[in-house]
Order: structure tokens, then C-alpha cells, then sequence
């Protein structure tokens, strides 16, 4: 007990400014649907416009984002093992799978308007929902860059760079989006592109500013460039890591992106309600996702020491301390969805939608705090293969099914697509709790990318 004690406070003092930067980096999508939602005039258009143009965004980028995350367990274990050169060469290869991961996320937001049209989207929202994406693609290489980088300060367990990044970050956003969207100082309104250029220089700020402490923190990490960065073998082995967790985060993303477009078919009101609804219950999903990326550089570390006591005390950490807020966060979906959904927008019937939608939210809270934490466990140990299984059975096997059933052929209407999303992450969270069991009676062994 007293060993378990000790490592929950571990976990939670590098937990807290994890998920801090994850909140930071997550409030910037919250500043911007807000302030576009409240627009003088169109504001429904306009909220729904951006929320299915950052959808688009993030098909792709989810799965840039898990690409990367294969650095999680690279970078500690290497860590966990003193192998410095590991790290050095895990860092820098991480910049090469970060140019990669761009043209993944560059290929939906291109034919994002044949795809909107397909999908029977509202026809004033489709040409500002594809404007918003195109403007976002040229920004996100600077959002990749501080990804790698803020990976690698993650595994180092120095936080102070990151939280520094994200909070001038979300100043910079929120400054950029009051120019640009509604035309102040002088400045042109250019509404829902406004907030797409925002961001992209709040996320060119962001990287600025790691690069400007990973000159004096991580130089030698840095420089030089090893050739090896470059060898063919390395990298598909680096790839083989990160793929399936990019596929893993698509699958994720991606059916919370189609429930968008499937609850858009009810009309733009449902829609911009789904909108705020996911937005909050993503904003809370920042919490156990910080927490989860915590639980996978600590048992990553133990993992590279060799230390499966260790690993099993972090695994049970990370579960109670994701589990914990997520019950705390259910309930205030519960009892004050208006309230919350008022943040966003004065559309009263907005409102209305938001708050039908948010219960539903807290019923699957629990199960997606549990979820994401196990994955978070499974990536610390190195396993990314059989999870991506998982999640794609979850959700499209499960989840999808299920919410077009309800959805389409009961009175549910929209409701009927949450419910589907609930059902699929109750599946995922149980399958993925019971692989991480099996994974820890069994050995436990550092990957092995070079040589």
C-alpha cells in the first residue's frame, strides 16, 4: 500500500502539468468555437462551419498524432535504460515522421467539400466548414513540430517549457481571433477563416517558443543530425510502432467526426448542440488523456529499467487518478447542462439541443476516462497493434451500427447517434482493460528500434 501511495503521488505531480498543457492546447478549439459562436449575425452557420471544418482537420490529424505518439515509449524507455543515443536519434527521427504525418492530414482536408456535399451537409455551412479546413492544413506543420518536441519534454519530465508555450499560445489565440474574426484594430471580419488564421499563428508562436527552450534544455539532443535519423530500417521500425496508434487515434476521431456529419442530417440546430456537446466532453477528455500520457512515460521508464512490480504500481495509479475525475465530471454533465452549454452561444435553441445531448455525455465519461488510460498503459509498454484491433471493432463494428439503429429507425433522432457512441466506448474500455490484465502476468521487454 505504502509503495502504491508513494507512486500515486508520483504520478500526480507530473500528471498536473501534463494535463494542464493538455487543456491549454484543448481550450484553443473551446476559445474558438465560442467566439465564433458568437458572431452577431449567423452564428448557428458559423458554429456549425467550424466545428465540421476542425472535424475534417482532425481526421487526419488524429492519426498524425498517434504516428507520433509512438515517441512515448521510444523516448522513455530509452530513458528508463540511460541510453542517451536512443533518445537523441528517437527525437530526431521524430521531426522526419512529423513531415510524413503532414501529407496524411493534408488528404481529407483537400476533397473536403465533395465529402461534406456527400454526406448531405447544410449548403451555407459547406463552403466556410472547407475554407476553415484549407486555411488550418498550412498551420498544422507548426503543431507537429511542437508535438515531437513536447513529447520529448513530456519523457524528460520537464514541464515548465510546455505549460509556458500553451498558455502564450492561448493568449496569442485569443488576441488573433478577436482581431480576425470580428475586424477589430483596423483589421478585416473574415468570421470563421478569421479563427482557422488565429490558430495557425498561435500554433507558429507555440513551436517558437519550445524550439527557444530546447536550444538551452535539449540541445544536445538536437544537434547534431545523426545520419542514422535517415536509415531506412530504423524508421519503418519507428513507423511500425506509430502507425497502428495513428490508425488507433483515426478510428477514434473518425467516428466521433462521422456522428458529426450524421447528426448535421437532422439539421444545423442538432448540429451546432452536438457541437457544443463534444466540445465540453472533449474538453474533460483532456484530464484522463493528460493523465493517460503521464501513466505511459512512467511505465515506460520502469519498462526501460526492467522494474514489472513498478510497472503494475503506475498501471492501478493512472486508472484511479483517470477514473476519479471522470466521475466528478459525469456528474456536472448531468446536473448542469444548460449552464454549460450557455457558454458557448445566447441561441436559445442551441442551448436546448446542448443540453439534451450532455446527460448522454456523462453516462459514457466513466467509460472514456477508463479507455484512454489503458491505451495510454498499453503505449507505455510498447503494444499498439492489438489496441488499434480493438478500437476499430469498438467503434465501427459496434458503435456505428448501433447509433444508425437508433439514430434512423427509433424516435431517438440524434440521441440515437450518443447512445451508439456510448455502447462503443463501454466495449473499447472493457476489451482493452482486460488485454492490459493479460499484458501485465506476462514479461515485460524494452522495443528495440536501432541495430
Amino acid at each position: 500500500m505504502q509503495a502504491f501511495r508513494a507512486e500515486l503521488s508520483a504520478q500526480w505531480r507530473l500528471a498536473v502539468p501534463v494535463v494542464l498543457a493538455q487543456l491549454g492546447m484543448m481550450a484553443m478549439g473551446v476559445v474558438d468555437s465560442a467566439m465564433v459562436g458568437h458572431l452577431d449575425s449567423g452564428a448557428q452557420t458559423a458554429l456549425a462551419a467550424a466545428g465540421l471544418g476542425n472535424q475534417v482537420l482532425w481526421v487526419g490529424g488524429s492519426f498524425a498524432f498517434g504516428l507520433l505518439s509512438a515517441l512515448d515509449p521510444i523516448l522513455s524507455q530509452a530513458l528508463g535504460a540511460r541510453d542517451e543515443r536512443g533518445l537523441r536519434l528517437g527525437l530526431q527521427r521524430g521531426f522526419l515522421v512529423a513531415v510524413l504525418a503532414w501529407f496524411v492530414v493534408a488528404l481529407p482536408c483537400l476533397v473536403a467539400a465533395p465529402v461534406f456535399r456527400w454526406f448531405g451537409q447544410d449548403p451555407a455551412v459547406i463552403p466556410l466548414a472547407a475554407e476553415y479546413a484549407y486555411i488550418s492544413l498550412l498551420g498544422f506543420p507548426f503543431f507537429l513540430g511542437f508535438v515531437v518536441l513536447r513529447l520529448c519534454f513530456t519523457a524528460l519530465q520537464r514541464m515548465r517549457p510546455i505549460l509556458w508555450a500553451v498558455l502564450i499560445g492561448n493568449l496569442l489565440n485569443v488576441l488573433l481571433n478577436w482581431v480576425l474574426i470580428y475586424g477589430e484594430l483596423g483589421a478585416p471580419a473574415l468570421g470563421v477563416a478569421g479563427s482557422a488564421w488565429a490558430s495557425n499563428l498561435a500554433r507558429l508562436g507555440m513551436l517558437a517558443i519550445l524550439l527557444a527552450f530546447a536550444r538551452s534544455e535539449i540541445g544536445h539532443l538536437l544537434r547534431p543530425i545523426e545520419r542514422e535519423v535517415f536509415a531506412p530500417g530504423p524508421l519503418l521500425r519507428t513507423l511500425r510502432i506509430g502507425v497502428p496508434l495513428g490508425l488507433q487515434q483515426a478510428f477514434e476521431v473518425g467516428i466521433f467526426g462521422l456522428a458529426f456529419l450524421l447528426v448535421g442530417r437532422f439539421g444545423s440546430v442538432p448540429q451546432a448542440g452536438h457541437l457544443i456537446a463534444i466540445n465540453l466532453a472533449s474538453l474533460t477528455f483532456m484530464v484522463p488523456l493528460g493523465v493517460a500520457n503521464a501513466g505511459a512515460v512512467r511505465t515506460g521508464r520502469f519498462v526501460g529499467q526492467g522494474d514489472a512490480a513498478a510497472v503494475r504500481q503506475a498501471c492501478r495509479a493512472t486508472l484511479v487518478l483517470a477514473l476519479g475525475f471522470m466521475s466528478l465530471s459525469a456528474l456536472a454533465f448531468a446536473l448542469l447542462p444548460r449552464q454549460l452549454a450557455s457558454v458557448y452561444t445566447e441561441d436559445a435553441a442551441v442551448i436546448a439541443m446542448a443540453a439534451v445531448f450532455l446527460p448522454i455525455a456523462g453516462a459514457f465519461q466513466l467509460f472514456d476516462g477508463m479507455q484512454v488510460a489503458v491505451l495510454g498503459l498499453l503505449r507505455g509498454i510498447g503494444e499498439t497493434f492489438v489496441p488499434m484491433l480493438i478500437n476499430f471493432i469498438g467503434y465501427w463494428a459496434i458503435s456505428l451500427p448501433v447509433g444508425l439503429y437508433l439514430a434512423f429507425r427509433t424516435d431517438l433522432g440524434a440521441r440515437g447517434i450518443w447512445w451508439g457512441l456510448t455502447v462503443g466506448l463501454f466495449s473499447v474500455a472493457v476489451i482493452v482493460a482486460l488485454r492490459l490484465r493479460q499484458r501485465l502476468r506476462g514479461e515485460l521487454r524494452r522495443i528495440r528500434i536501432e541495430g
